[in-house]
């Protein structure tokens, strides 16, 4: 019984030491927190672009592999950000690199502060829109 609560006491103490160094940003986001992005797939793409996803947060760029020429691109590929404020947006694009330089295919974005507790992930199909809001396709 003794061993158990002092067990019991010095969990309390680390719990009161961890949130007492817990610094959390007027967006709710803790300090030193890292967003993890997956690009799973793409769907319902007009032709058969050779394709790549770009992703852009808080000046940090990352991009996925070139998937050729498919309607419906399979990456399942895991990206790490560091989030410094949390307030800004996560900038998805899908591109491609035919007729000889990058071409925004379509664009979705992300705000962090629409993810919620207790997972924080977004899992769902997203709206792929290009420069006239038309809807090309759909990311997950």
């Amino acid at each position: 019984i003794e061993e158990g609560e002092k067990q019991r006491g010095d969990f309390g103490d680390k719990l009161k030491e961890a949130k007492a160094t817990e610094q959390v940003n007027s967006f709710g986001i803790m300090a030193g927190s890292v967003l993890v992005v997956q690009i799973r797939e793409a769907r319902d793409l007009v032709g058969k672009p050779s394709s790549y996803v770009e992703i852009d947060f808080e000046e940090q760029h990352q991009a996925t592999q070139v998937r050729p020429t498919t309607n419906i691109p399979l990456w399942n590929e895991k990206f790490s950000f560091d989030v410094v404020k949390g307030k800004e947006i996560l900038v998805v694009n899908l591109c491609s690199n035919e007729f000889g330089g990058r071409n925004i295919i379509g664009t979705c974005e992300y705000a962090l502060q629409s993810l919620r507790p207790p997972d924080y992930t977004f899992d769902d199909w997203a709206p792929l829109r290009n420069r006239n809001s038309k809807i090309v396709g759909q990311i997950k």
